[in-house]
């Protein structure tokens, strides 16, 4: 994928668990893989996630889809502002929703 990150040798060269790219892991966001492209993505179910994005200084697609940072939501129907990690919201099972509706 060519990304390019910082890494100490020994996690790099460890026999049992070497370190890989980040990137390919989807530890990091890139332009092929972000929270913002996989609520495009998702067939409908993510749809509504870009309307409650709340954050004020964060872009989506500075993001994950499983990351476990908490962010700012706010509710498209009841205006509801809570704050949720980005993989409790993203989840194929029971993924979270506004805690008020």
């Amino acid at each position: 994928c060519e990304w390019q990150w910082n890494a100490r040798v020994k996690n790099r060269t460890m026999s049992n668990h070497p370190s890989g790219c980040p990137a390919c892991a989807g530890k990091v966001a890139t332009e092929t893989h972000n929270l913002a492209l996989a609520c495009a993505q998702s067939g409908g179910r993510l749809a509504h996630l870009p309307g409650e994005w709340h954050h004020p200084t964060k872009r989506m697609e500075d993001c994950t889809p499983a990351s476990g940072e908490k962010v700012p939501w706010r509710c498209g129907t009841c205006e509801w502002e809570w704050d949720a990690r980005i993989s409790n919201r993203t989840r194929s099972d029971r993924p979270s929703g506004c805690p008020a509706c």
